[in-house]
């Protein structure tokens, strides 16, 4: 998959794909395994999201929300997370970033409140999926 990414080098494209898959992952959440969602969060986690894309991602957090439950989904998502925090904080150039002010300062608060968010759904949804599978009287293995 990485050596068909890095084909893609128009941000149109790069956009296309990432709204592509986010919408995939409310199928992948109804799946009886998490590996529809953990290959659905690698390729997000690969592509090189620009800044309108990364909005778009961060506006669609109600269709992976319910696959955060998985370990490798969310170590996947925070990926995103993370290049989406260094676009922001280190797009532009020193004299842009000047002239800016506290837009890049609120930007970077932005997704830094949506990192907490997703830490927090993360632990809700694992310890739910915990949970479930004790009910069920299924063994809940902590590398799950």
């Amino acid at each position: 998959m990485t050596r068909l990414l890095r084909f893609i080098d128009k941000d149109r494209q790069t956009e296309s794909l990432a709204d592509k898959f986010t919408a995939r992952f409310t199928e992948a959440a109804l799946a009886s395994t998490a590996k529809p969602a953990r290959d659905i969060a690698f390729c997000l986690s690969q592509l090189a999201l620009s800044d309108k894309a990364f909005k778009r991602f961060l506006e669609s957090w109600k269709l992976y929300e319910p696959a955060l439950y998985d370990k490798e989904v969310y170590v996947a998502l925070c990926a995103v997370v993370a290049k989406g925090k260094k676009s922001v904080g280190g797009g532009k150039k020193d004299k842009d970033k000047e002239s800016a002010g506290g837009e890049g300062n609120a930007a970077k608060q932005v997704v830094e409140e949506f990192e907490a968010k997703m830490a927090a759904a993360h632990t809700e949804r694992y310890e739910s999926y915990r949970a479930s599978r004790r009910a069920e009287g299924l063994t809940v293995d902590d590398t799950d």
